[in-house]
C-alpha cells in the first residue's frame, strides 16, 4: 500500500516494501520543502550562528557565546575529546557540539557557566595537558 503525508511546505512519500525479515519496513522519500521544515524543527539552532570566540590560559580554554534573552542550560556533557551543550533562550532551543577538540581535555573538571547580566554563556574546557597552546578549537 502507498501512503502520503502532507507537511506545511511540502510532502513526503512513504512506500511499504515488505520483506521476510521486516514486513512493515518503510522507505521514505522527502522533497526539498519538507527537508527545510525538518531542519527548522530539529534540535534547535546552532550557537555558532550567533557567534562565539575562544580564549585560553595555560590550564583552560573558554568558549564564549553572546546571547540575547535569558539562557538556561538544559544539558552540557564533556568527554575526553569533545562536548555537547544544549541551552534554551526564551523558549528557543540552541546547541553547540564539538566531536573532537584539537587537544584532549579533562571532562570531569570542565564546566559551563551562564552570566545572565552580561548575556553570555561560557563553556570552560580544562586542558588535559596544561601549557600546550591550542592553535584552533577543533581537530
Amino acid at each position: 500500500s502507498r501512503q502520503r503525508l502532507q507537511f506545511l511546505w511540502g510532502s513526503a512519500s512513504l512506500s511499504r516494501f515488505p520483506s521476510a525479515s521486516c514486513p512493515d519496513l518503510l522507505m521514505t522519500t522527502i522533497d526539498d520543502g519538507s527537508r527545510a521544515v525538518a531542519a527548522c524543527t530539529g534540535e534547535g539552532v546552532s550557537l555558532e550562528k550567533l557567534g562565539y570566540y575562544f580564549e585560553q590560559s595555560e590550564t583552560e580554554v573558554r568558549i564564549t557565546f553572546r546571547v540575547t534573552g535569558t539562557p538556561i542550560i538544559t544539558a552540557c556533557d564533556f568527554w575526553d575529546s569533545g562536548c555537547k551543550l544544549r541551552i534554551n533562550i526564551d523558549g528557543r532551543h540552541y546547541f553547540f557540539d564539538v566531536r573532537a577538540f584539537s587537544n584532549s581535555i579533562n571532562p570531569s573538571a570542565s564546566r559551563s557557566v551562564v552570566h545572565v547580566k552580561r548575556q553570555k554563556v561560557v563553556v570552560v574546557v580544562v586542558k588535559r595537558e596544561p601549557s600546550i597552546e591550542w592553535k584552533q578549537l577543533r581537530a
